[in-house]
């Protein structure tokens, strides 16, 4: 009940959240990850990683619980996609990069480099699906942690002998809304593979 209740909750402040999401105090702030150097980076990246970011000086910060903000899935050493208010989108890695304050790329621990090829696959279906203001369970709008368990619901098998499925899974097949900072959280599902 209380999941129905805050996306109701949601549903009526949508309109607010995507005036939100345009506000911030930044002022020609740089970011503090302008001058990243990427080449590391790239190195150690692969499909179906996920990318957790920050960024100071925004309104939606006070919306979102916990430091991790947004979340994106990289699809090649070039690119990612991300779930932004415009929609589902394809972004060059490095803008991603350049344009973020804090950032942690994790590997999911769950399954293997061929379901995580899969998720990529998905996400790439995907792009121009519109934003998910309502944060209710939906498969043709995504808000940006939605995208990336629905990529791995779609590619994953869930289950074994004892049926036990990761917990932010399980979370979100149960409908609940699930926050970057949840994904950070979940040691047992994700590793940490660079972080700024």
């Amino acid at each position: 009940m209380n999941i129905l209740r805050l996306q109701n909750f949601y549903t009526i402040l949508s309109p607010f959240i995507k005036i939100a999401n345009k506000i911030n105090w930044r002022f020609g702030r740089h970011f503090k990850c302008k001058n990243h150097l990427l080449y590391p980076v790239r190195h150690l990246i692969g499909p179906g990683m996920i990318i957790l970011s920050h960024k100071k000086f925004e309104l939606t910060n006070f919306f979102i619980k916990g430091y991790w903000t947004h979340v994106a899935v990289i699809v090649s050493s070039e690119f990612v996609v991300e779930a932004t208010s415009k929609g589902v989108m394809k972004t060059k890695f490095k803008e991603f990069i350049f344009t973020v304050d804090d950032f942690v790329i994790l590997k999911p621990l769950f399954c293997d480099t061929n379901n995580m090829k899969e998720a990529s696959k998905y996400v790439q279906k995907v792009i121009g699906s519109p934003y998910n203001f309502s944060f209710r369970p939906c498969e043709d709008t995504f808000y940006c942690s939605e995208l990336v368990y629905w990529a791995y619901t779609k590619s994953c098998e869930w289950y074994d002998v004892r049926n036990k499925i990761p917990q932010g899974i399980n979370d979100f097949i149960k409908g609940n809304i699930i926050k970057p900072q949840s994904m950070f959280e979940s040691i047992q599902m994700w590793s940490v593979v660079q972080a700024t």
